[in-house]
């Protein structure tokens, strides 16, 4: 199962100077969170400013998110080490590219349930995977944007037990 994700190497890669759009507004990260250290340094003391805005341009509506849901992401940003770990992730992304790339050569043949908020990635994140796999099962959740599970909790849920129901066996 794969909720909203894209992959490096393997998506298609924006343009570094795009003309200003929605989409320019909810990836403008992915070059600031690369840097080596200046991004950790301005964001923190500042992670409501910096996170708040992301949830916002990232959800089907800026109020998509609950603010008490977004206080709980905050304040584990907050933690020693956990600001610097989430640009980890992206200042990785050239041996990312490397490993997706090297995996669309054998492609995965086991079901994969590729999930895309109708407001953001939506059927981008299933075309993106049949990049990468034989088998693969969409859903394009309306009126949700890129923060499945808490935007539409029920319907992912709902998704997630009837993708994995022929696998889950039940005791005798």
């Amino acid at each position: 199962m794969l909720a909203e994700a894209a992959f490096p190497g393997i998506s298609d890669d924006p343009s570094a100077t795009p003309l200003a759009t929605r989409a320019v507004e909810a990836t403008w990260h992915f070059m600031f969170n690369r840097l080596p250290s200046v991004n950790e340094k301005l964001v923190e003391g500042r992670e409501d400013l910096y996170f708040r805005d992301q949830f916002a341009a990232k959800g089907a509506t800026p109020g998509a998110m609950h603010p008490d849901v977004i206080d709980v992401y905050i304040e584990a940003l907050r933690q020693p080490g956990a600001l610097h770990a989430s640009f980890q992730y992206y200042r990785a992304l050239d041996v990312t590219i490397l490993q997706n790339q090297k995996q669309t050569l054998t492609p995965l043949s086991m079901p994969v349930l590729a999930v895309g908020g109708a407001a953001f990635r939506g059927a981008g994140v299933a075309d993106d995977v049949r990049r990468i796999a034989t088998d693969v099962k969409k859903l394009v959740i309306e009126g949700c944007g890129h923060y499945v599970p808490e935007e539409a909790p029920d319907t992912f849920v709902s998704a997630l037990l009837s993708f994995f129901a022929p696998t889950v066996s039940t005791p005798a």
